[in-house]
């Protein structure tokens, strides 16, 4: 009840904090989502956690995520200064913001940054971002699956603070670079000032398809420790038809730990979504990860496991929709993970799958 106060405490106030300035300028706009769902996970896990990015509590109706955001996006041709700001609280901004120290001062923070075109085909960012790896972020009701893949949930960055610049090659094509704090990280608390790099290019393949390619690497020196990680990834959308998508996403990470051992993971994801009718839509995902070995990394293993870490998983939703409540979306999900070593949760100990069904709910106004 506590944190459910809070978060419609937090939504209210900063929704009402740009109601003046909405009112000054019909370009600044406002949006408020929110994200509610209610798992249950036949592994009957006695922590009452499941193995989850996003709605990780187990047997519990959530306010899984909720957000207000107020932007001015920036114009190469009239207002060529914007900003965005997006404030959230919830399930996913304890287990992305307040539970992590590189953003204990920020904790309800995810985006905050001003833009500016300095040429037509120019745009700078300068603030608090969302990384351009994968097809999946942390806004609300993003995407046609409520749960975040374990691609997303383990491979790749969610935000960071720093700069970043958009060069345009026409309507189609266009390169980006960005310089960051520490990976996935906003402030840094350990005495580390090495930066991270970042570059995307992304190119509409035709009315049907588009191409993003990402690129991040960096490391960080701190006397006898030295880490180094990297993440490489292409995103590949495609409709088929005029009901039917399908993409693909493929993500190598390579890193090397304080104690010198290396290692590298790679991710393949892939889905499919068809369209019933307006109200309904039909969608699939599967995705399998696999490490180069159990004694560095960050995939989860089991106790004294020898074993390459492996994760996959396949997940099967439906959309609702109500024609009456725009901005609603009813999501069932089903979904089936395994592993090669027995990490998930259950009320005797560890097993090597889970099966979860949800009943997620979201809101866009």
């Amino acid at each position: 009840m506590r944190s459910t106060l809070r978060l419609f405490t937090l939504l209210g106030v900063a929704a009402l904090s740009v109601g003046a300035a909405v009112a000054a300028d019909d370009e600044i706009q406002v949006g408020v989502g929110l994200e509610l769902n209610y798992t249950y996970n036949f592994n009957r896990p006695a922590s009452g956690k499941n193995t989850f990015l996003f709605n990780s509590r187990e047997g519990q109706f959530l306010l899984n995520l909720g957000e207000v955001h107020v932007s001015r996006p920036a114009s190469s041709t009239d207002n060529r200064v914007g900003f965005r700001l997006s404030i959230i609280d919830g399930e996913v901004a304890r287990v992305l913001l307040r539970d992590k120290s590189y953003n204990s001062s920020n904790p309800n923070v995810l985006e905050a940054y001003g833009s500016a075109y300095v040429k037509d085909n120019l745009l700078v960012q300068f603030g608090q971002f969302l990384s351009n790896v994968g097809m999946e972020t942390a806004k609300v009701g993003d995407g046609q699956f409520f749960s975040r893949s374990f691609q997303y949930q383990f491979l790749q960055p969610i935000f960071g603070a720093g700069v970043r610049a958009t060069k345009s090659m026409g309507d189609s094509e266009s390169w980006t670079g960005s310089i960051t704090n520490r990976f996935r990280g906003v402030e840094e608390t350990t005495g580390n000032r090495d930066l991270f790099w970042g570059l995307q290019y992304a190119k509409t393949l035709s009315e049907k398809a588009n191409v993003k390619v990402n690129l991040l690497t960096g490391r960080e020196s701190m006397g006898a420790v030295n880490r180094e990680l990297g993440v490489a990834n292409v995103v590949y959308d495609r409709a088929v038809g005029e009901d039917t998508r399908v993409g693909t996403d493929l993500t190598w990470r390579s890193g090397k730990e304080a104690s010198n051992r290396r290692y590298s993971i790679s991710g393949l994801g892939g889905y499919l979504t068809h369209k019933l009718s307006e109200t309904r839509t039909l969608g699939l995902r599967g995705e399998f990860l696999s490490q180069s070995n159990a004694t560095a990394g960050i995939l989860p293993i089991g106790t004294n496991s020898i074993r390459k870490p492996s994760l996959s998983s396949i997940t099967a939703s439906l959309e609702l929709k109500n024609g009456a409540l725009p901005g609603t979306r009813t999501l069932i999900e089903w979904r089936i993970d395994n592993a090669g070593d027995p990490v998930f949760a259950s009320k005797n100990g560890t097993k090597k799958n889970q099966n979860t069904l949800t009943l997620g709910q979201t809101y866009r106004f």
